[in-house]
């Protein structure tokens, strides 16, 4: 996807990024699973990953959601709270990966993927196939617009 593109369709964009974390966190899991593989500096690429994965949050927290209240039901605050459930698994990997226990990372990898999936299910299926229909032509402009500004390293 070019970037041109993905600063116009911000939805699309967010689904996309949701296949790129989820590719890369399973190329994770099987990296730190193979001891070849592992020798490769896995630190770097895990830290990459999520920090695009907290950016990536942050853009659904602050762009998309307070444009559609109607879709909450208490849905946000679920999505809210694997959010924050996110950051602390985060936290757990990034000390698996310094204790250099790739059988121990490679495991946590696996569960961190199998809860992204539930999660981005819930979100595509719940709120960015109905954000679409529901945003008015400047609610569209404006999260164009926020969503340009974005900035940070790709995965």
């Amino acid at each position: 996807m070019r970037s041109d593109e993905s600063a116009a369709q911000p939805i699309e964009r967010l689904k996309w990024e949701h296949a790129r974390i989820l590719a890369e966190v399973g190329a994770l899991a099987v990296a730190a699973g193979d001891e070849k593989a592992a020798s490769v500096d896995l630190s770097s690429r895990v830290a990459g990953v999520l920090k695009f994965l907290e950016r990536h949050q942050e853009a659904e927290e602050r762009f998309l959601l307070p444009l559609v209240p109607q879709l909450d039901g208490g849905l946000f605050r679920i999505i809210y709270e694997e959010h924050l459930s996110f950051l602390y698994l985060s936290d757990m990997l990034l000390a698996a990966d310094e204790s250099e226990d790739h059988e121990l990372l490679s495991e946590y990898l696996a569960r961190f993927k199998k809860e992204l999936e539930a999660h981005f299910a819930r979100e595509e299926g719940a709120v960015f196939k109905n954000s679409a229909a529901i945003l008015s032509p400047a609610q569209k402009d404006i999260l164009r617009i926020n969503f340009a500004s974005r900035k940070g390293k790709e995965i």
